[in-house]
């Protein structure tokens, strides 16, 4: 009985991770939007890849959100140990900073590319 279930769940993961494969491969394709959102992505495609992955498993994030958890991260995996508050307090401002940076330019440029 237990075979049979197995196989069945090897059979479905099989089918699943087909069709993650074929989704993954048509977003390679596409160009990102040129939109906000887009230029996140060509900022951090990581970012965005652990975003949609924590999407899969019901955790909804937003690139800035993906991008700060792949720094702390790699931060604790470099201090291990010592990895603390300010240090994450540092990652953190970093990340909102580039981000904000990057609303900034869009927004001063969109202008330009509706002439």
């Amino acid at each position: 009985m237990k075979t049979k279930v197995k196989k069945a769940q090897e059979k479905l993961f099989a089918k699943a991770s087909a069709r993650v494969e074929k989704l993954t491969k048509k977003k390679e394709v596409k160009k990102a939007p040129s939109t906000l959102f887009g230029v996140q992505i060509r900022h951090n495609p990581k970012a965005h890849e652990l975003s949609i992955a924590l999407a899969m498993g019901g955790v909804h994030t937003d690139i800035t959100t993906s991008d700060l958890i792949l720094r702390i991260l790699k931060g604790m995996e470099e201090m291990g140990g010592k990895f603390d508050i300010d240090t994450a307090c540092n990652i953190k401002i970093q990340v909102l900073d580039e981000y904000d940076a990057l609303a900034q330019q869009f927004s001063e440029q969109k202008p330009n590319n509706d002439k």
